[in-house]
């Protein structure tokens, strides 16, 4: 009965093969995958910040900064305008605010999540973190509509 044994050249260029697999497996998942270009950031008062209407019921101060956890904000300062733009627009958005009962505002969940979706259907997405109401109810309505003003200032653009 003869034997075969396997030489270090065929033990060598086993390995290089599962390498390769695995080093074209890996680019094809990387590039394959549904990519999103970065979205863009607008301050939505960069200089004439309404002074918002203390309320009695809450302890809210211009030196606190805002506080978020990735997923939702509250004590919001600072209002903002995410954008996300599709690689091949069908000419329209949407401006989505998110929602948290004028207490806090839960953007990951109703907001960002949504962009990925959309831009596959070549729907631009603006997510707005707007100002909690701290008592005036116009406070948010104020940063609504900055917004909006935004959007149609850069309707050519997105």
């Amino acid at each position: 009965m003869k034997r075969a044994y396997l030489s270090n050249n065929d033990c060598s260029s086993s390995i290089t093969v599962k390498v390769n697999v695995i080093v074209f497996l890996l680019c094809f998942i990387i590039f394959s995958a549904p990519s999103m270009a970065a979205p863009l950031l607008f301050h939505l008062w960069s200089e004439e910040l309404p002074a918002p209407t203390p309320s009695p019921f809450l302890s809210w101060t211009d030196d606190q900064p805002d506080q978020t956890d990735g997923v939702h904000s509250w004590r919001v300062t600072d209002p903002t305008l995410t954008i996300y733009l599709p690689e091949q627009s069908c000419g329209q958005a949407i401006l989505c605010c998110p929602g948290g009962g004028y207490w806090d505002v839960w953007h990951g969940t109703e907001g960002h999540n949504l962009a990925e979706w959309l831009n596959e259907q070549g729907v631009a997405l603006a997510v707005l973190t707007y100002r909690l109401p701290a008592g005036v109810k116009e406070i948010p309505l104020e940063d609504v509509h900055r917004a909006m003003r935004l959007m149609r200032e850069h309707q050519r653009e997105w």
